[in-house]
């Protein structure tokens, strides 16, 4: 009777069971006992012959133009500018001097933003509150 109902374990997500490992210091533990016994092994990068691998897509399309890093981004933080041509012109040459040297790409004056032509710092007005007497 008991043959027909067999126990079966699932693992939901089996890639987690090494971060668990490594979370409660099992790995660790294990490495200073036997260091033979665990090593490190990278991920592949994750890409479209994944898709091919495993059957979803026969035929796998390189683009013909790679995409391009967009400078412009970097001069904007919520939609707000971190830099304008409002700004002194020796804080714009510091900032972009920052910029090549964290980046390593050379970004020209002409690509600094227009400075604004709203008040960025301008208060929100408030309703007016009407108190009602019974």
């Amino acid at each position: 009777r008991y043959s027909n109902f067999k126990s079966v374990t699932t693992l939901v997500y089996p890639r987690l069971l090494s971060e668990l490992f490594y979370q409660t210091k099992i790995v660790k533990a294990l490495r200073q006992r036997y260091p033979g016994l665990a090593e490190k092994e990278w991920a592949q990068k994750l890409d479209a012959s994944f898709l091919s691998r495993m059957g979803l897509k026969e035929k796998v399309v390189k683009p013909t133009n790679p995409l391009q890093t967009k400078f412009e981004e970097h001069f904007f933080c919520d939609g707000f500018p971190v830099i304008s041509e409002a700004d002194d012109e020796e804080v714009i040459l510091n900032f972009l001097e920052q910029f090549k040297q964290e980046t390593g790409f050379n970004v020209t004056r002409s690509m600094v933003p227009p400075a604004p032509n709203v008040d960025l710092y301008k208060p929100r007005k408030r309703k007016r509150l009407v108190n009602v007497v019974p």
